[in-house]
């Protein structure tokens, strides 16, 4: 009897896909033959994965089952399949990924995951997505820090089995006191990402940052910053300029509906680049010739 096929189809990510992951574990264990990224080839039955809601639309041959945040954001895997181990050797992952807690508990305006996971609650610790064989791990909680004593135990069974740990979508600086301060020093991790997206969070921002600081090396952490969401220019620049005067690595995200302001795209790429890092941003502008993009005012108050 010829052996079914399963088309697994990653439309977007640009990381491996947990999703299909789990798909491909599923139909597996059933004793079906799994492709990836196929779309020509014949297959029993065809799934596509779409991350992200400003990419290309689903457009494949024959009839495909779509799902993911950027197509329906209240999409899910069944249970039975979303309680997979992720077949990690889809994409010849070194490491496991995956998730201990759904939900967050701040409303934020520009973010999907309040409609996407609702309220936030824990799903499960690293024993149910972590592979032995790896010795790091994912943790792609939306905010892991929603509740301290959830991070406690999961970061206690990190520690327990020596795993370097990274938190994908990073650490709500509002959350972090002393005790979590003393919990991350223990961990083995590459970096620690922790976000300044508005000016209303500066001040608890500011707390926060202090506290981490005595237990983190600023070198270490990353500060994504997210600009053009209620925010004015220079109030963007000037977070830029304090985040490198501490130490920490400036991460600027442009609020995808004002993708069309030039100089969030122009600041983006002088502070995210770090072979530009010690370049002064007037200087950047008058090298590449993009002194055009600002009025007067501005370009007065970047010399200041």
């Amino acid at each position: 009897m010829k052996k079914k096929i399963v088309s697994l189809i990653d439309h977007d990510s640009v990381k491996p896909n947990l999703a299909l992951m789990k798909l491909s574990a599923f139909y597996k264990k059933q004793g079906w033959g799994v492709q990836l990224d196929m779309p020509l080839f014949p297959a029993d039955k065809v799934y596509v994965s779409k991350v992200f809601s400003f990419s290309p639309p689903v457009n494949y041959p024959g009839d495909c089952i779509v799902g993911g945040p950027g197509y329906d954001i209240a999409s899910r895997l069944p249970d039975a399949i979303d309680g997979m181990m992720p077949d990690y050797s889809l994409y010849g992952c070194d490491y496991s990924m995956g998730y201990t807690s759904r939900g967050c508990p701040n409303d934020c305006g520009f973010c999907i995951v309040p409609a996407g996971e609702g309220r936030p609650r824990a799903v499960g610790d690293i024993y149910n997505f972590w592979n032995k064989k790896h010795n790091r791990i994912v943790l792609m909680d939306s905010n892991i820090l929603f509740d301290k004593g959830h991070f406690m135990r999961i970061t206690e069974q990190v520690r327990k089995e020596r795993l370097c740990v990274r938190f994908e979508q990073g650490l709500d600086i509002r959350r972090i006191d002393r005790e979590v301060g003393v919990q991350l020093a223990r961990l083995n991790y590459d970096r620690i990402a922790i976000s300044w997206d508005t000016k209303r969070v500066e001040p608890a921002f500011m707390r926060g940052l202090d506290i981490l600081l005595d237990y983190v090396s600023p070198s270490r952490v990353l500060v994504h910053i997210l600009t053009g969401f209620d925010t004015t220019f220079l109030y963007d620049y000037r977070r830029v300029t304090y985040v490198r005067q501490r130490g920490l690595v400036p991460f600027v995200m442009v609020y995808n509906k004002v993708q069309h302001d030039t100089r969030l795209t122009v600041l983006q790429h002088w502070a995210n680049s770090r072979y530009i890092a010690n370049l002064p941003f007037h200087r950047y502008l008058h090298n590449n010739n993009l002194l055009h993009h600002f009025d007067d005012t501005t370009l007065r108050s970047l010399r200041s």
